[in-house]
């Protein structure tokens, strides 16, 4: 014995006259149908497009407050570096490199870091983003659609450009204050 196919109709669309009411027309649809509802297609889109830009702004606030955040923990970070290779520094500095030369090096030194941690960072994003795209439209319950790939790789370079110059920014802090430190106080533990 056969199954019969059921048919289900997930929308069906009214094409009012010239001249009529649509919110007369959508409230007797309303008053003649029990598990359905009727909806404008206008207020439809727009209710769409106004939760879409709220989660637009959400996801902007997130990508700022994360990216201040990464930015005060390098400013630690390299502070703590610094403040661990002081004697290091110090003998360079008594050895007779330049202050100039000094800061150079750690503004070097963060910036190939930045780039190092920006690469895999990039690497890591998309190897949890492309695989499981159907997933993430499917969480959403909208349509998710993968950018085309030179947007991808220019987003992924701007990024990465922006890592580098956080970093790189970041250590001018440490840097700076490196360069004022007396190298004979340093090396006897004041």
């Amino acid at each position: 014995m056969k199954e019969k196919k059921r048919c289900l109709v997930s929308a069906i669309y009214v094409k009012v006259r010239e001249g009529c009411d649509i919110g007369k027309v959508n409230s007797a649809i309303q008053g003649h149908t029990r598990k359905a509802s009727a909806v404008r297609t206008k207020s439809m889109i727009t209710d769409v497009s106004d939760s879409l830009s709220g989660v637009s702004k959400t996801v902007t606030w997130l990508i700022v407050t994360v990216w201040v955040l990464s930015f005060v923990i390098l400013l630690i970070v390299f502070f703590m570096i610094a403040n661990e290779r002081k004697k290091e520094f110090a003998l360079l500095r008594l050895l007779g490199t330049s202050r100039a030369i000094l800061g150079s090096v750690v503004r070097k030194e963060a910036a190939v870091c930045s780039l190092a941690g920006g690469i895999v960072g990039i690497a890591l994003a998309a190897l949890v983003l492309f695989p499981f795209t159907r997933l993430i439209e499917k969480s959403l319950g909208l349509p998710y659609l993968t950018p085309e790939i030179p947007v991808i790789l220019l987003t992924a370079l701007l990024t990465l450009a922006g890592t580098v110059l956080a970093g790189s920014m970041a250590s001018f802090w440490s840097a700076a204050r490196l360069s004022r430190v007396d190298p004979g106080c340093v090396l006897r533990g004041n």
